[in-house]
Order: structure tokens, then sequence, then C-alpha cells
């Protein structure tokens, strides 16, 4: 018997033993590297009061310098990167002082759920704003930014 292979069924066989292939070879790793190559985006809020917008983006382990935000016509744009968490000095094994974390280090890696790398997140906000009141600072890992509404809303 004579057997194409142009049917969706078919195309969908095909997939799902490449998909498995796939997945039976990173459960035989301890580690497997993911990466889109495309930035990860933030878990954020969006309150309104009756005079301001606030965003409150979740941005733990990131520096200052390594964040961006600005305006771009009704939305907020806000970017940048993190870095892969590692242990502080000050809690380092004494019997170790320059353990490292990662896969590269000799390190088994079980899980690794924390996105790291270039991050970008735009967000359209319900009202016009004034891009020239715009307040950011952090805490705690969030990120917060408070924009005044424009008088015209």
């Amino acid at each position: 018997m004579n057997r194409h292979f142009n049917t969706t069924e078919d195309t969908f066989e095909m997939w799902g033993s490449s998909i498995g292939y796939l997945l039976d070879d990173m459960k035989s790793r301890p580690f497997y590297q993911f990466s889109t190559g495309g930035n990860w985006i933030p878990s954020l809020n969006l309150f309104e009061t009756q005079d301001h917008y606030v965003i409150c983006a979740e941005l733990a382990g990131t520096q200052g310098e390594d964040i961006n935000v600005h305006p771009d016509g009704d939305r907020i744009v806000i970017n940048g990167r993190r870095l892969s968490p590692q242990l502080p000095p000050e809690v380092q094994p004494t019997d170790r002082p320059q353990l490292r974390l990662d896969p590269s280090a000799n390190c088994t890696v079980h899980l690794m759920e924390i996105d790291t790398g270039n991050f970008r997140r735009e967000v359209e906000l319900p009202g016009p704003f004034d891009p020239d009141q715009i307040q950011v600072t952090s805490q705690h890992g969030y990120l917060w930014i408070i924009l005044a509404k424009s008088p015209s809303d």
C-alpha cells in the first residue's frame, strides 16, 4: 500500500513525532538551554486614579542603569536587560567562596524559570498622559512608573 504524506493528519503525526524526540532528548540532559533570541516580557499591573496612571512592573534582579522607560505616542515602553542571578559574595559557603551557579561551571540546573536577558514591554494607556511628567522609581523588585494625565482627560 502506497502512503502519501501530504494530508494534515500526516503533517501533525510528523510534528508530534519530532516533538517527542525533542522532549526525550531534553529529559536525558541535566540542563537544556532555551533561547528564543527575542525579548522576554515582564509582568505588570496598570492602575488609574483621578489624576494619574500608575504602572507597576515586576523586575526583580535588575539595576536602574539596565532599565529604560520612555513614552512612544499613547504608550509607555519599558525595556532593558536582566542578568542571570548569581549567589552574592556575602552568602557564599565558607568552604567554597567562588561558587558559581551556571551550567558552564560544572553545575547541574534542575529548574530555570527566571527570565534573563533583554526584556521589552509596551503599555498602551487608556487615555492621554503628559510625556514630560513621568516619575520612575524602583523598590523591592518592582518598577513604579507614575504618569500625570493630560489636562484634556
